[in-house]
């Protein structure tokens, strides 16, 4: 079957085969794929990052009108569509003589000036104060669209793939997951082999098989700890309420870290990464992946 599949395909096949090779492992593609400071695991999406690359040519038309790319890609329609979201999302106008941005074809500027009488009989008083903050140039230039995710002003293919995830996120969902960016970010630029981040990055996430999530999947009748048979299984039980776990914080100087039992897993964590120096934190972090492979073998 791979055979019939494209490069980006392929790429895409091999991965979900691998970390779906077992049941309980099983994910939503496309949270491997968000943003790894988003709690993805940055796996390429290629339908998206094709339509980022073709964004690329069309902001060569948009800078370069007369170019023979214009000429010959600028009436096909196809084309066009594709990118047409993608480029108006992060399209802004750079404020020059004023002369090409038509807000109800009115004459925005007077003179290298806002005309604020204007501006201020049209918009609310925030929006109106926002619009007088935009510098225009004291010389006049002819007005220009520069690319609002770099602050350079040019489209790069990757922040505009970055611009087409992030729209795909709930709303809600940006704003409830933004507190824990840092978290992640922290994560992946630990010194540390690859393989306690994923350790880490899993159980940020509640994607290792614990007693509930087999629980909750209908692979086993219980969700009580095999290890203490006291409670559920949870995240925070295995690294954290666990008898059996309190002497290994103990011994590593970060006892004090069972006092906070009344966090989650997740804002546990986060509280440890923010207010302890790196070395501490990849003693954490090392501690749980030693505790997870401990309780496995």
């Amino acid at each position: 079957m791979t055979r019939f599949l494209s490069i980006g395909g392929k790429e895409v096949f091999i991965k979900a085969e691998f970390w779906w090779q077992k049941q309980h492992n099983k994910r939503d593609w496309r949270k491997l794929g968000d943003l790894k400071e988003d709690g993805g695991m940055g796996f390429r999406v290629m339908s998206k990052f094709n339509i980022a690359l073709l964004a690329k040519q069309g902001w060569r038309l948009i800078c370069y009108p007369d170019s023979l790319l214009a000429r010959s890609l600028g009436n096909l329609p196809s084309f066009t569509w594709r990118i047409k979201d993608l480029l108006e999302k992060g399209m802004r106008w750079r404020v020059g003589s004023g002369e090409h941005i038509s807000i109800w074809n009115g004459a925005w500027v007077h003179e290298n000036k806002w005309r604020e009488e204007l501006i201020r009989n049209t918009f609310h008083q925030e929006e109106a104060e926002k619009i007088l903050c935009i510098p225009i140039p004291s010389e006049k230039e002819a007005d220009s669209m520069v690319w609002s995710a770099e602050a350079s002003g040019t489209y790069t293919v990757r922040s505009g793939y970055k611009l087409l995830l992030q729209n795909d996120q709930d709303i809600n969902l940006q704003t409830s997951q933004s507190q824990y960016k840092p978290l992640y970010k922290k994560n992946w630029l630990m010194d540390l082999p690859t393989k306690i981040k994923i350790l880490v990055w899993k159980s940020l996430n509640n994607f290792l098989p614990t007693q509930t999530n087999l629980f909750r999947r209908k692979l086993v009748s219980s969700t009580t700890c095999p290890r203490c048979s006291q409670n559920e299984e949870t995240m925070e039980h295995v690294f954290r309420d666990c008898p059996l776990v309190h002497d290994i914080w103990a011994r590593l100087g970060i006892g004090w870290t069972l006092d906070q039992n009344q966090f989650q897993f997740k804002d546990w964590i986060k509280g440890i990464f923010e207010n302890q120096s790196n070395h501490k934190v990849r003693t954490v972090m090392c501690a749980l992946w030693a505790v997870w492979t401990a309780r496995n073998k």
